[in-house]
């Protein structure tokens, strides 16, 4: 039995561009799925930038560049850095001003002596007030 040439001709597969395409379609969506949108930030906004490793220090945008990055002015050295070590910061004048009202009560709280000393009271280092009972104490 012969084969017949005809069955040994290419034959041309219907739509595969749009297979290829949708394939790769897929591929992009499983592919970005889980990436995060970054805020844009605006020149002068207060950040926190990430340093050297762990650290995080305050800074304002000076630049913003093309590729995701952004020049940052951080004390008076000036990074560059990915939108990944660059977080926005809020910090208002009511929210400074409050921070140097709570320091300013907690170190007046802490440099003050207690008005009143009733039953020999002694406050801790870690604000929990103990008594002196004079029978437990040793000859």
């Amino acid at each position: 039995m012969k084969l017949k040439t005809k069955n040994l001709l290419p034959k041309p597969i219907a739509d595969v561009t749009k297979h290829i395409e949708n394939q790769r379609r897929l591929s992009k969506g499983y592919y970005d799925r889980n990436t995060r949108k970054y805020p844009d930030l605006k020149i002068g906004q207060p950040v926190s930038v990430q340093v050297d490793g762990k650290i995080w220090s305050k800074g304002n945008i000076k630049e913003k560049l093309p590729d995701n990055s952004y020049i940052v002015k951080v004390d008076e050295n000036c990074y560059r850095r990915s939108e990944v070590n660059v977080k926005p910061r809020q910090e208002t004048e009511e929210s400074t001003s409050n921070k140097e009202t709570t320091q300013n009560d907690t170190h007046n709280k802490l440099t003050m002596p207690p008005e009143s000393e009733e039953d020999d009271v002694e406050q801790t280092s870690n604000h929990k007030a103990e008594r002196n009972d004079p029978s437990e104490e040793g000859p």
